[in-house]
C-alpha cells in the first residue's frame, strides 16, 4: 500500500498573519497551488482520495480530485490539531498568541499540554493519527491512497508509522518536529505487508510550486 500525504494549500488567514481555524479558506495563491500539484499528481497511481473535513483541505481536494479524476471521501478525524477556539483567527503579533507561546515554552517537552487547558494535545493528534493509519491498513491495504490533510496531522502520521504505538515521548518529540511540510507538499509513505514496515519513499516534495523556466 502507498500512502501520499498532501497538505492543503495556503489560506487567506496565513497570507494576512492569522491564526488558522476549521472554517480557513483556500486564498487565491492557496487555489493555484491545488491546480498545480493536481498536475504535480498525475503521474502518481492514486486509487482513492480521502480528505480532512476542514474547509481548506476539502477545497484542495476537490481541486486534485476534479483533476485525477479519483473518487473522493471526507473522512472525520484527519483534521489538523484542534486549538482553543480564543486563537482562532488572532494575529500572530496579538497578545493572547504572545501568551500562547510562552505557556508553550514553559512545558516544552509535554506531550499532553493544551494552552488553556482547550482544544487537543499532541499526543491527541498522534493517537488520531495512529487510529487513521490503522484504519488504512484494515481498508485500504490492497489501494494506493492520496491522504488531503495538514501539517500537524501529517507529521503525526509519519510519527506513527515510523515509531508504532511504544515509543519515548523525547522521540516522538523529536521526529514530529524535524518534519516539515510546506502548502502542498507531497510526501510518500509505503507499507509493506510482508513485514508490517513502513517506509518514507520522499518526503515534503514542492518541486511543484517553483517549476523551471
Amino acid at each position: 500500500m502507498k500512502v501520499y500525504l498532501v497538505r492543503h494549500g495556503v489560506t487567506n488567514e496565513a497570507e494576512n498573519n492569522r491564526r488558522q481555524f476549521p472554517y480557513s479558506s483556500l486564498s487565491k495563491e492557496g487555489a493555484k497551488q491545488a491546480r498545480a500539484v493536481a498536475l504535480r499528481l498525475l503521474t502518481e497511481d492514486v486509487d482513492v482520495i480521502l480528505c480532512s473535513e476542514w474547509i481548506r483541505a476539502k477545497e484542495t481536494a476537490n481541486i486534485i480530485a476534479a483533476e485525477l479524476n479519483k473518487p473522493i471521501e471526507e473522512f472525520a478525524g484527519i483534521h489538523e490539531k484542534e486549538h482553543s477556539a480564543a486563537l482562532h483567527g488572532t494575529k500572530i503579533d496579538s497578545s493572547i498568541h504572545q501568551e500562547h507561546d510562552e505557556d508553550l515554552k514553559n512545558h516544552w517537552g509535554d506531550l499532553d499540554w493544551k494552552f488553556r487547558n482547550e482544544g487537543e494535545s499532541l499526543r491527541e493528534v498522534t493517537q488520531r493519527a495512529a487510529l487513521f493509519r490503522d484504519h488504512l491498513l484494515n481498508s485500504h491495504q490492497d489501494q494506493n491512497v492520496l491522504v488531503v490533510s495538514h501539517s500537524g496531522f501529517i507529521r503525526g502520521f509519519i510519527s506513527s508509522c515510523i515509531l508504532g504505538d511504544n515509543y519515548l515521548d523525547e522521540v516522538m518529540l523529536r521526529l514530529w518536529l524535524g518534519i516539515r511540510v510546506r502548502n502542498t507538499g507531497v510526501s510518500l509513505l509505503e507499507h509493506d505487508n510482508s513485514n508490517g514496515i513502513w517506509s518514507i519513499e520522499y518526503l515534503n516534495d514542492h518541486f511543484h510550486l517553483n517549476p523551471p523556466g
